[in-house]
Order: structure tokens, then C-alpha cells, then sequence
């Protein structure tokens, strides 16, 4: 079996990500948490995070971060801080709210809670390692290993090593000729978000920044299939909806004046839209930033913003060039209906 490389270059991505979180902007990090009927088999769980490390190799290792050049680099003695097993909630929720330092490594962390009525397990990512899409493909392949390891005690799979990180794999799959509509489709979307200047946004008041806490709030099956049948009537997307109420309540929280501009930055994960399989080489960050601009038209009620937020998200990318995912074809919709 090939063994990892001690040290391989980061991704652009991954260097922006870096960047950002140096400068403040965020604290970036990927979490899900998942809910089980039953008790996990807490070793065998511990013994498929330990081999994560290697079949993803970018998992087990640290970001370095010098003057002249980003790379990752394979640890080489392992941290015994990465996974842990607790009764108790509280521990849990703090451990939900604690960051992932990506230079210390790894970038996964996990915890399960034991209850009566089934474990929970939550798995945390540095984002310099990858985005949200890639945190699912590390769920599964944690689950397939979980599963390999009840049949075989001493199965290893395979690292991938070849796998891509960067958007070379994007790019691969764009044909020469729509580079023009790529750019001219930047500038205008640049230019949109700097007229007019001012951004209605939510004021954050003065005061502590830590520790973060992370606020849940769950919605039940029976009122997420009512939003379903509401935005079919729409021929609009749950995500519609949700940023349609986020624009409803901005402007109520805030008291929009009318003059600034409504915008919202958000995510796409570009696999599902350019890559025929949906699914990237390697374990990564392949998402980049759509903007759903409302401009200073708010709308006169709920369903009037929906329409708008709607419209936005219906339109084709410019210069997509015909290659996008099937589901986005059948649908007609642009990425961000993809979610």
C-alpha cells in the first residue's frame, strides 16, 4: 500500500480560507452532527477516524504557513485530543463550540454523546481542509470504513494520493470559449455589489467576542414538508424560502431605510454544477461565493421577496457553456438550487 507524502502543497483555497481566518473574519469550521437508534461501537469508531487520517491524507496533517509558501505536512506523532466519549451534554455542546486549530492538525475532531435513546456523533473540519461538501464525502467514507472494520479488524483502505484538491478539476471541464462570458460575468456581479455602497446588515452591539456558542434550532418534519408544499406552489426552493425570511426579518430587525442595498453572500458547491460525477478527487474545498442581490427591492410582502429571491436563483449562469449537473438541467435552475 503507498504511503502518504510528508508534505504536499495547499490548495489556493485552502490559502484564501487561511488568510481570512487570520484577519478575523471568521472562524472557520465544518461540523455535522449525527443521530443514532443505537450505541456505537465507541473503538471501532475511533479505529476509522485513525485510518481517515491516511485514506484522506490532507486529514492527518497540519497547515504550515510560512512567508513564502502554504503547504501541508504529515504529523508524526498522534494527538490524543481528537476524539472523545462523554454522558454528559454540556461537555458536548462544549465541545460543539470549541474551534479546530488547522496549523496543530488534524483536521478532524469528533465526539460522541451516550444516551439512552441512541448515541450522537459530531465530527468537526478545519475549512482550510475542506468545505461543507467535502465534510459529506468524509462522513461516508467514515462509515464505510466503520462498516469494513465489523467484517475485517485489520482492513486499511487504500490513501488517495493522487486525488485533486485545487479547481483544475473545475476548470478541465469548461470549454476555452466561455472564459469571456466568465469574466464579464465577474465584473458585473463586482460592480453590483459596490452600487450602491451601503449594505443593510445586521448590527453586532458591543461587547465579548468569546467564547462563541453555537444557537440550535430544529425544524420539525411536519413543518419542513408544509415549507415544501409552500414553495412548490411557489416554484421555489426550501432555500428559497429560507433566504426570503432572512431578507423579511433583516429588514424588520434593523428598520431598512429603503436606500440600502440588500445583499446576501452565500455558498455553492461548484462539483454538483461542473463536475459530471458531482463528486471532486480528493477531500477539498471546491465552493465559491454566490450572491443573491435584491438591490433596494424588498418587496411589498413575503411572497413578493420570494418571487424576487426566486427569479435570481431560476437564471442560468452566464457562461456556463451548456455543462452543468443533470439535476440542475431537469430543474432549470442555477447552482444554488443544487443544495
Amino acid at each position: 500500500m503507498e504511503k502518504p507524502p510528508d508534505h504536499f502543497p495547499a490548495a489556493s483555497i485552502d490559502k484564501i480560507i487561511s488568510s481570512g481566518q487570520d484577519i478575523g473574519i471568521a472562524d472557520f469550521m465544518l461540523q455535522m452532527e449525527l443521530s443514532f437508534a443505537h450505541t456505537l461501537d465507541v473503538e471501532r469508531l475511533a479505529r476509522a477516524l485513525d485510518l481517515m487520517l491516511d485514506a484522506q491524507p490532507v486529514l492527518g496533517c497540519r497547515l504550515v504557513t510560512e512567508k513564502k509558501k502554504v503547504y501541508w505536512e504529515r504529523l508524526t506523532t498522534p494527538r490524543q485530543d481528537t476524539f472523545f466519549l462523554t454522558t454528559d451534554q454540556t461537555e458536548f455542546d462544549h465541545f460543539r463550540d470549541r474551534p479546530i486549530d488547522s496549523r496543530q492538525g488534524p483536521q478532524i475532531n469528533a465526539c460522541v454523546l451516550r444516551a439512552a435513546g441512541g448515541d450522537r456523533l459530531l465530527l468537526k473540519v478545519a475549512h482550510q481542509a475542506c468545505d461543507a461538501a467535502g465534510l459529506n464525502d468524509i462522513a461516508a467514507q467514515l462509515s464505510r470504513i466503520y462498516t469494513q472494520l465489523a467484517n475485517s479488524r485489520g482492513y486499511q483502505p487504500q490513501p488517495n494520493i493522487q486525488g485533486a484538491r485545487d479547481c483544475g478539476q473545475i476548470m478541465r471541464n469548461l470549454p476555452w470559449y466561455i472564459y469571456p462570458a466568465l469574466v464579464f460575468t465577474f465584473l458585473r456581479t463586482t460592480l453590483s455589489n459596490q452600487i450602491p455602497r451601503k449594505s443593510h446588515a445586521l448590527q453586532v452591539p458591543a461587547g465579548p467576542r468569546t467564547p462563541l456558542t453555537f444557537i440550535i434550532r430544529h425544524l420539525s418534519p411536519e413543518r419542513v414538508a408544509c415549507l415544501a408544499v409552500y414553495g412548490r406552489k411557489h416554484q421555489a426552493t426550501i432555500n428559497d424560502l429560507m433566504i426570503a425570511a432572512f431578507y423579511r426579518a433583516l429588514a424588520k430587525a434593523e428598520a431598512w431605510d429603503g436606500r440600502a442595498a440588500l445583499r446576501i453572500q452565500t455558498t455553492v458547491d461548484l462539483r454538483r454544477w461542473y463536475i459530471p460525477s458531482g463528486k471532486a478527487e480528493g477531500i477539498c474545498n471546491l465552493s465559491t461565493y454566490e450572491y443573491i442581490n435584491l438591490d433596494r427591492d424588498l418587496g411589498r410582502d413575503f411572497a413578493a421577496t420570494l418571487s424576487r429571491v426566486s427569479s435570481i436563483t431560476k437564471r442560468s449562469p452566464a457562461g456556463s457553456g451548456g455543462v452543468s449537473c443533470a439535476r440542475c438541467r431537469s430543474q432549470g435552475s442555477r447552482p444554488i438550487s443544487c443544495w
